[in-house]
């Protein structure tokens, strides 16, 4: 229950077009990704794209190490022809 609770909250938090969480997750995406070069000496993205009857399609971008680490997304438009 609470779970779902926090869920719906994040839901709202993001839905909220005054805040534009890119500044406050960009420096932290960055930042990971620096690190992950500097540790490993390359970065490995993976580009894949979800599709499911009850949402609209969704394209990551994954860093990929032993498992892959979605670290941007976006949500297709599709629109009626």
């Amino acid at each position: 229950m609470q779970e779902r609770k926090y869920g719906e909250t994040l839901e709202r938090f993001l839905a909220n077009s005054a805040i534009d969480v890119h500044p406050l997750y960009k420096p932290i995406a960055k930042g990971w990704l620096q690190s992950q070069f500097e540790r490993v000496g390359q970065i490995r993205l993976m580009v894949d794209g979800t599709n499911n009857w009850f949402w609209p399609p969704v394209l990551m971008v994954s860093l990929v190490r032993h498992r892959a680490v979605p670290i941007s997304w976006t949500w297709i438009r599709m629109f009626a022809s």
